[in-house]
């Protein structure tokens, strides 16, 4: 199935399946980052979360000490997917998590791998989504602004979005 085609039908299933796939994301937290900062993400979809390794002495994350809003923004270019999503993060001390999270990726930050007293697993829980996808086609995208230019149709359409309720 399409990207385009599972958002549209399966917009949840298909939110946890771009954070799989791409996995690099933006995080802010409000009262704290003033800019969204690039992260890394440990999707869970079986626990409804996202997980993050921080540092401590971490001007921004190093801050959050109780559940705070926060939200992270995915872009896949290779798919045109894009997603803003709202929850809360909290610092948390789930060592199964950690242990399956962790990787050679995460360790190269962190001297002391997962014992180095400076680490920090963040839980983030969403509550509220938004996935938007667009075609690749360019034939597609041509003729559906073409549609549009000669009156056919108010907007092109050539994509979907969909906002989730994930609380």
């Amino acid at each position: 199935m399409k990207m385009i085609d599972q958002i549209a039908q399966q917009p949840e299933k298909a939110l946890w399946q771009q954070l799989s796939e791409e996995n690099r994301v933006m995080l802010e937290v409000d009262g704290i980052t003033d800019y969204m900062q690039p992260m890394l993400a440990h999707p869970d979809p079986s626990r409804h979360t996202v997980w993050f390794f921080a540092k401590r002495s971490n001007d921004m994350f190093g801050a959050i000490q109780q559940p705070m809003h926060a939200r992270i923004c995915l872009m896949n270019g290779h798919e045109n997917v894009w997603a803003d999503i709202h929850g809360d993060i909290v610092e948390s001390e789930d060592a199964d998590a950690m242990a399956r999270h962790w990787s050679v990726e995460t360790e190269a930050w962190f001297d002391e791998g997962r014992l180095d007293p400076d680490l920090m697993l963040l839980a983030f829980h969403p509550q509220e989504a938004e996935i938007s996808a667009a075609t690749d086609n360019p034939f597609t995208r041509g003729y559906e602004h073409m549609k549009a230019l000669f009156g056919e149709q108010d907007h092109p359409d050539i994509g979907v979005r969909k906002r989730l309720d994930l609380a």
